[in-house]
């Protein structure tokens, strides 16, 4: 899956320096705006996790390479300026 979405001309600018697909994350996005479940299973096609059309999925750069298991599971922390609906001082912690 994360193959597929590297192949993608439309994030081509953002994949093309990666080194690998263990560089980028892939999440599904709720209704409400946040983000849902970590896709982490990248043998799978977009179809066999139930990505279906006009899915919203995210797909998140990171800087260091990530292979989560089963049981890990990543925790954001940040502050949320009201006035601008905005998020700031993110943290990052996978436990």
């Amino acid at each position: 899956m994360k193959e597929q979405l590297m192949d993608l001309t439309s994030l081509h600018p953002y994949t093309k320096h990666l080194e690998g697909t263990e560089f980028i994350r892939v999440r599904e996005k709720n209704s409400n705006g946040f983000f849902g479940r970590i896709f982490r299973d990248d043998k799978k096609s977009l179809k066999q996790n139930n990505i279906r059309d006009r899915s919203t999925v995210v797909v998140q750069i990171l800087t260091e390479p990530e292979s989560l298991t089963k049981d890990q599971f990543v925790l954001w922390f940040c502050r949320r300026d009201c006035e601008t609906n905005t998020y700031r001082d993110k943290r990052e912690i996978v436990f």
